[in-house]
């Protein structure tokens, strides 16, 4: 099994994609939040299906590629599953760190505005059925939460895991303060500042072709 596990970023919805795509038999796990009371996880209003922190995805049976943001302590990795990410740059960690920050709070604005909420709105010929899923609603409802607080109030939140409670309806979920915890086992890193070799080195190691993103722009909050 191919396992990518990454932090929210400008290109990760693209690479996404290209992993649905690609891997018929593949599946995504977004968990960017985490509850506060695990005993809400089958709690119907918990429209993020967030697992509780114990949580460990056997998969059975095992899928060709798992893909997306979560916890790696809750996967059950084989001998034989390749493990990678893709960071921001390898040499040099501090600026790594900071710009994955910067990234993270521009990835809070973003799902906290009605672009994001009604982002699918031009897709539908009939405004008047247009219907906001569980999902997006729950998700808009809780980033929305953060507005309250500045760019750099969030930047020291995130330095120093604090945690940062938010609610929807019934259901208190925080914001992981391991998202940023790198495994030590991973298979392979790539970089978004040589993001060209990671794409020769991703269609060698593993037959994903993402070719048509050389030259993407990988930063959001420039």
């Amino acid at each position: 099994m191919i396992i990518y596990q990454t932090n929210p970023c400008r290109l990760y919805p693209q690479i996404n994609t290209h992993i649905k795509e690609q891997f018929n038999n593949s599946i995504n796990i977004h968990e960017v939040f985490e509850l506060v009371d695990d005993s809400q996880s089958e709690d119907p209003n918990n429209k993020l299906k967030i697992s509780k922190k114990t949580h460990k995805f056997h998969l059975s049976p095992r899928t060709d590629f798992l893909y997306g943001i979560f916890n790696i302590n809750k996967i059950v990795k084989k001998k034989d599953d390749f493990l990678f990410t893709i960071i921001f740059d390898k040499k040099h960690q501090f600026i790594n760190q900071e710009t994955t920050y910067r990234e993270y709070i521009t990835a809070i604005r973003y799902f906290s505005s009605t672009k994001y909420l009604e982002r699918d709105k031009d897709k539908i010929k009939d405004e008047s059925v247009f219907v906001i899923s569980d999902y997006n609603l729950c998700l808009y409802t809780l980033m929305e939460q953060f507005n309250k607080y500045s760019d750099e109030e969030l930047m020291d939140f995130i330095r120093n895991r604090e945690d940062i409670i938010v609610k929807y309806k019934n259901i208190k979920y925080k914001l992981r303060n391991d998202i940023f915890d790198s495994s030590s086992n991973f298979d392979y890193i790539g970089s978004y500042t040589d993001f060209e070799q990671t794409i020769e080195d991703l269609k060698r190691l593993i037959n994903l072709d993402l070719s048509d993103m050389v030259g993407a722009r990988t930063l959001s909050h420039q």
